[in-house]
């Protein structure tokens, strides 16, 4: 067995998830594919989209998107509503070969914690 993706479904990982806002899925439709933060400020055509459901922590971390595995964080996502309440919310899933992927850091907890993985550290 090689590969996180692998040893993920061996462990019964199922798919990794995302929740987003509706304006998130707009992006991720019109540019086929998820965008992190930054990279939807950044877009000129995006930009207008983008409302931040939480205050910046950390700047290193906004150029990365939070996923779970095989089930979201219900408590923040309860949360996101209660913020942003007139919004509706997806819940997106992708296969667990995404763990595969180059660009992919894993971290085994939330990143505004001290103790996880660093960006510098994980690449």
């Amino acid at each position: 067995m090689t590969g996180v993706a692998a040893r993920a479904r061996v462990r019964g990982v199922t798919d990794i998830r995302h929740y987003t806002s509706e304006r998130g899925v707009m992006g991720s439709i019109m540019r086929g594919r998820l965008l992190t933060r930054d990279r939807v400020e950044a877009d000129p055509e995006l930009a207008f989209i983008f409302e931040g459901v939480w205050d910046r922590r950390d700047p290193k971390w906004t150029d990365h998107i939070s996923m779970s595995v095989s089930r979201i964080n219900l408590d923040l996502h309860e949360r996101s509503r209660r913020r942003l309440p007139d919004y509706w919310w997806a819940i997106m899933a992708f296969d667990v070969a995404i763990l595969d992927e180059p660009e992919v850091v894993f971290t085994t907890t939330n990143n505004v914690y001290d103790d996880s993985t660093s960006l510098d550290a994980a690449r």
